[in-house]
């Protein structure tokens, strides 16, 4: 395996066929949340879809640049030059693929679903029970936390204005070969540094969201109810993704630190670190798939359009249907995390029809619940 890896068409074959893979579904995700196309994927049609720049658009549009530029620099490695002069090509492919692509967009869109998810927590209904607060008064406790989201927009505005620099040192410095500037670089050096440090934080970031929502759900009177058994698919569905998420982001810092100490090697002939099959595999492509696939899933349902429009009288507005009650979305969750234990001794004295809720959207739709603001169609929400 570590041979194969080292060899820049093998790597080229795996690299183009992962974030292919990726570029087709954002393609198709995307195209989904800008037009309403939702078969299959519990989203609403074009009617009822959001309109304008929203969270999940933004990070499904950031993820298919970055599938795209990585794309071309593995493209680059099976031949498909990017300038006549070969030196010149590889260093652009080089920039495609780890300075534009990796750290400047694909960084981007693991932040903004960061964010989304920061927010989310932040105006849930969980936790705003009998003797547990307001949502202002949990924004008062954890205030120091929630400063987190913006920190991470503001570190990839950051990476992206110091990538911009590291770019136009790679393809116009006077270093011949790709290796050469990597070792002589200090714009480089200072750059992994940054982004190794940013990816740390960031995957912390991540842990303490997961946390954050795990409290919320714990001051749920409803959730706390319910037995060891039918909490598990709950903590699975919610936590699983962060964690996963908040592993690789660690990861790729790793590598990435280590990728920096290699280059402390004053032997110019030494290996590069950035080619070996531990790099290829730890740095870049589990650290993509894995977020990339889980986020892809989490984020498949088309946002809700807002019911504020401006020119639209209030008396218009509050004929638009609101959405279903929690009670009755809460219900029909709990009556299927009873089904999925194989549990008869649930009961409920409503006559309220939970036939039409088994499929897997509708256990997204008790978790949203949960964990997501209140969709009024009156009030301007601004994160759906």
């Amino acid at each position: 395996m570590g041979g194969l890896l080292t060899d820049p068409s093998t790597v080229g074959v795996y690299g183009v066929s992962l974030t292919g893979t990726l570029f087709l579904i954002a393609t198709w995700r995307l195209t989904a949340h800008l037009f309403g196309y939702c078969t299959g994927c519990g989203g609403s049609g074009g009617g009822d879809r959001a309109e304008g720049l929203t969270m999940r658009r933004s990070f499904h549009s950031l993820l298919w640049i970055a599938m795209l530029f990585e794309m071309l620099g593995y493209a680059e490695m099976l031949g498909f030059r990017l300038s006549e002069d070969e030196n010149k090509s590889e260093k652009w492919g080089y920039c495609l693929l780890e300075v534009l692509g990796r750290c400047t967009f694909e960084f981007g869109a693991f932040s903004v679903a960061t964010v989304l998810w920061f927010f989310t927590v932040k105006s849930s209904r969980a936790g705003q029970g009998v003797g547990t607060g307001t949502n202002e008064e949990h924004f008062q406790n954890f205030g120091k936390l929630y400063f987190l989201p913006f920190l991470v927009l503001l570190v990839f505005f950051a990476l992206t204005t110091h990538s911009i620099f590291v770019a136009v040192d790679l393809v116009q410095g006077d270093d011949e070969t790709l290796h050469d500037w990597k070792y002589n670089s200090s714009e480089h050096q200072r750059h992994l540094v940054a982004e190794g440090c940013w990816w740390a934080i960031h995957g912390v970031m991540v842990l303490t969201c997961g946390w954050l929502m795990y409290l919320r759900l714990l001051g749920l009177p409803s959730y706390r109810s319910l037995r060891a058994s039918q909490k598990t698919p709950i903590l699975t569905r919610m936590l699983v993704t962060l964690f996963s998420c908040a592993a690789c982001y660690e990861m790729r810092a790793v590598m990435i630190f280590l990728a920096r100490t290699s280059l402390d090697d004053d032997d110019p002939d030494a290996e590069d670190f950035e080619n070996g099959h531990v790099w290829w595999i730890c740095a870049m492509w589990v650290p993509t798939l894995v977020p990339s696939t889980l986020l892809l899933y989490a984020f498949r349902r088309l946002e809700r359009r807002p019911s504020w429009i401006e020119g639209v009288p209030e008396s218009t507005a509050s004929a638009i249907p609101g959405p279903s009650p929690p009670d009755e979305i809460w219900k029909s969750f709990k009556r299927i995390i009873y089904d999925s234990n194989g549990e008869e001794d649930y009961s409920d004295d409503s006559s309220f029809d939970y036939t039409s809720y088994r499929s897997d959207d509708d256990f997204d739709d008790g978790i949203d619940t949960l964990l997501t603001p209140l969709q009024d169609p009156r009030h301007n929400e601004i994160f759906s």
